[in-house]
């Protein structure tokens, strides 16, 4: 992964700071376009300007505007730099996929998850739960196979418009991150008590501003973004 843009300043930040502090050679939940990025490349900048290039002190405090002036860095040279990391986050998500091809990737961490998910809870002493009248588990194991095709379908509408469908070993990162979390929280019942409390196990995902995924799950924090939903929400 090597930017070739007209400005060799921007080329060697890009090689040197922005690629390893940006995370730019992995897929990365949310990270979408440069925008998302764009705070380490200030960094990256800021910190070239005053130990590579020198056009500052050390001790100078310069906008963004100013550096790249003073590093040679044209408004050509940040398109190309865009483009550039527009197409890498692209790359990571499922975009060049057929729908064939998302249904059976997210089918299968669908059915394992449900797997895991059953025999935990039938792993937790006293636990009252039923998990086959789970509302997740009756659509996704419906016999109506239109129901599970439009449930499956929904999910990908939805991970595309919080623009979190990336793609790595085959997996969409975020529904294995609310799988992840999910699990965790029946196996150490976080939840207070599973006599005070519905063990509602349907699928769901917070996120922030539409689009980052809240990684720390709390009880009582408020649902900002629904992932998953019903067929009849769906036909509305």
């Amino acid at each position: 992964m090597k930017l070739n843009s007209n400005s060799k300043h921007l080329n060697n930040l890009v090689e040197k700071y922005f690629i390893l502090d940006a995370k730019l050679n992995e897929p990365i939940i949310g990270n979408y376009s440069f925008k998302d990025v764009e705070h380490y490349f200030d960094y990256a900048i800021k910190e070239y300007s005053k130990v590579d290039s020198k056009v500052i002190k050390v001790y100078e405090k310069k906008d963004i505007d100013e550096l790249l002036i003073l590093n040679k860095i044209n408004i050509d040279d940040m398109n190309y730099l865009k483009n550039f990391v527009n197409n890498i986050f692209l790359s990571y998500t499922d975009k060049e996929l057929s729908i064939e091809k998302k249904l059976d990737i997210v089918s299968m961490q669908v059915d394992n998850y449900l797997g895991e998910a059953e025999r935990t809870l039938y792993d937790i002493p006293e636990c009252e739960i039923d998990f086959s009248e789970n509302e997740m588990t009756k659509i996704f194991y419906s016999i109506d196979t239109q129901t599970k095709y439009n449930y499956l379908l929904s999910i990908i509408e939805q991970m595309k418009k919080a623009e979190v469908n990336q793609i790595s070993d085959n997996k969409y990162l975020v529904l294995d991150k609310i799988f992840e979390e999910n699990l965790y929280l029946c196996r150490f019942n976080k939840f207070v008590s599973p006599t005070k409390v519905d063990y509602d196990i349907e699928l769901k995902s917070k996120f922030k501003e539409m689009k980052k995924y809240l990684k720390k799950i709390k009880s009582d924090e408020r649902c900002l973004k629904r992932l998953y939903k019903h067929r009849k929400e769906l036909s509305n």
